[in-house]
């Protein structure tokens, strides 16, 4: 359960915090107005479905359209003159599609043709995240240097990082490559499981949301983890406060029968992992199972029989499907959905959430607010170490991933301007399905349980 401030991967002269500078804030409703029914229903709507007027490839990516956006490569592979916006934008979509090699291809023949300087930092830096996500950490960082050269203004940390990054080879996963474990669900809403850090055992809470794995400073001294430097990073909370990280390197994560080699992490202070539950209790957590990290694997939330699995993915694996839904934009995943039966949109996908809610910078974007009535009551979202935003309610939302969407009774609407999605996935949705997210096929499957659908 979270919100953070997030990064745009674009803008020239602009203070790029880092692709790896947005901070989990857990999200923890307050009152019982947040924990609203939801009842499921098919969803019968194509791919090819949208509400979108959009049939150039930039103006596809600016409104996130990506799979009609990667229609149209073979059409601008085509063209012998296709501009720099054409190549710049249709290597956005292939970036955020987990088609890296494509999108580097299109980005690098955009440079070619020598765009302005604005427009060069511009490709370079989105040279920088298809190499970081791709773990060419060295190439990630020469494209970073570069877009500083040509005025785009990054984070100092953000290189540091990467420079420390070049000489480590992270996320081995050696024999098995598949586990079943016990999972936790229950107050808070959030699934956790045992993750063995070193020598150290804790409790990780599985939060897509995360861009990173993030580890208490209690725990990173019991496990004895390595410094990656000496320098400090920015992370940004609930409210856009900045809090201080180290990055260490975990050296071995066991969980279940899978062993998981050299793992980046943030080092963040324990005051800021924890929030407070219903009775104002504190939970404090000490390990966050980042995006970084879930992008390995293909993972199954099972919430009726409390198990999860991951299967570690190889290269031959990671083949992004063609009606794929999954997308990673700033580092984290995201998915298209649709609203009120209408598609589709972009929600940020966040396993660490107990709630799902709206977004109403871009409800207004779009100018849905006719379709919902207001409820003045508040809504109060609460993030790491208490921090908290208030927002309203709305009245029969009904939101849908695939083949299935679930009607909420009420549903918050709080302002998020840096996300650029329509709102945000959480556990009160995705609890009524086994869960798959296969960052292989870049899919998000719902089965629901056998069970009754509703609760």
């Amino acid at each position: 359960m979270r919100t953070a401030q997030t990064m745009t991967a674009a803008a020239s002269r602009r203070v790029i915090p880092g692709l790896l500078g947005v901070v989990a804030a857990l999200l923890a409703s307050t009152g019982c107005t947040l924990r609203s029914e939801m009842t499921l229903s098919p969803l019968a709507l194509k791919p090819s479905d949208t509400v979108r007027a959009a049939n150039r490839v930039e103006d596809l990516v600016e409104v996130g359209d990506y799979p009609r956006a990667l229609a149209l490569a073979s059409a601008v592979d085509a063209k012998p003159n296709a501009t720099v916006a054409e190549l710049n934008a249709l290597g956005k979509a292939e970036l955020v599609s987990g088609r890296l090699a494509d999108a580097k291809r299109h980005f690098r023949q955009a440079l070619v043709r020598k765009p302005f300087r604005d427009v060069y930092a511009d490709i370079a830096w989105n040279l920088s995240q298809a190499e970081l996500l791709d773990g060419e950490f060295a190439a990630s960082l020469h494209w970073a240097q570069t877009a500083v050269e040509y005025g785009l203004e990054i984070r100092s940390w953000h290189l540091e990082l990467l420079e420390a990054l070049q000489t480590e080879r992270p996320f081995v996963v050696g024999g098995v490559k598949d586990t079943e474990v016990p999972m936790e669900h229950r107050t808070p809403a959030i699934p956790r499981v045992e993750v063995r850090i070193n020598e150290a055992r804790v409790m990780g809470i599985i939060d897509s949301g995360a861009v990173m794995t993030i580890v208490s400073d209690r725990l990173a001294a019991e496990a004895k983890l390595r410094s990656l430097g000496d320098f400090t990073g920015t992370f940004y909370g609930l409210l856009g406060e900045p809090i201080q990280v180290r990055f260490a390197m975990i050296d071995s994560m066991t969980i279940g029968d899978l062993v998981i080699e050299s793992v980046p992490v943030a080092i963040m202070a324990g005051e800021k992992m924890k929030f407070f539950t219903l009775n104002r209790t504190p939970f404090h957590i000490d390990l966050l199972l980042g995006a970084n990290l879930l992008r390995e694997f293909r993972l199954s939330l099972d919430f009726e029989r409390n198990e999860v699995s991951f299967h570690h993915l190889d290269a031959s694996e990671k083949v992004p499907a063609t009606d794929q839904n999954l997308f990673i934009l700033n580092a984290k995943p995201y998915v298209h959905g649709s609203l009120n039966g209408q598609g589709w949109f972009l929600y940020q996908l966040d396993t660490g959430s107990e709630i799902t809610y709206l977004n109403s910078v871009e409800i207004s974007r779009w100018k849905l607010q006719r379709n919902f009535a207001m409820m003045y009551r508040g809504a109060e979202l609460q993030g790491l170490g208490g921090a908290t935003k208030r927002g309203v309610m709305v009245d029969d939302v009904s939101v849908g991933i695939g083949a299935w969407q679930g009607t909420f009774k009420t549903l918050p609407l709080y302002s998020s301007e840096k996300s650029g999605a329509i709102g945000l996935i959480g556990e009160n949705f995705l609890k009524h399905f086994r869960l798959t997210i296969d960052f292989g096929t870049m899919k998000i499957l719902l089965d629901p349980p056998s069970r009754k659908n509703e609760e």
